[in-house]
């Protein structure tokens, strides 16, 4: 919450009139992201947390440099990978699992999800395929991994 100089990077904050109150239905997120503005001297004003990581360049201009959190943008969709791996870890034969955004080289990104399954697990084909289909009940198409990894102890 303090203006950094030129080349420093911080977080981007945004305000002004055309601000949004806060995130409807979402009273908790909104005091997180929507926080009062020491700056403007009308009463109430707000600055919205992007979570963008940027610095002031000398012609004036921002440059993004990356993310506080685990937010990624992906075909352009803002995607919390933390959603996603919220989902895998609440499948019973799921012990462990993270995912990822990798390029293919050709500036094709993806979304990898990296599994540690419980012991005992019926054969890898069977529990991935319900385990994708589980998935696919609680994700929207763009939030799907597209490639997966079964770390051990999978079976």
């Amino acid at each position: 919450m303090q203006p950094v100089p030129l080349g420093v990077e911080g977080e981007l904050y945004l305000g002004g009139v055309q601000l949004a109150r806060g995130y409807l239905d979402r009273s908790e997120l909104t005091a997180e992201r929507f926080v009062p503005d020491p700056f403007s001297a009308q009463a109430g004003a707000r600055l919205y947390r992007t979570g963008d990581v940027v610095r002031y360049l000398p012609d004036g201009r921002v440059q993004f440099v990356g993310r506080r959190d685990f937010q990624v943008k992906l075909r352009g969709y803002r995607i919390e990978l933390g959603e996603i791996e919220h989902a895998l870890l609440e499948h019973p034969a799921v012990r462990e699992g993270i995912v990822d955004v990798q390029e293919d080289g050709l500036d094709n990104k993806q979304l990898v999800a990296y599994i540690v399954a419980v012991q005992n697990q019926e054969p890898i084909g069977e529990w991935q395929a319900t385990l994708r289909a589980y998935l696919r009940e609680r994700l929207p198409d763009y939030m799907f991994p597209l490639r997966w990894s079964c770390l051990r102890p999978c079976p």
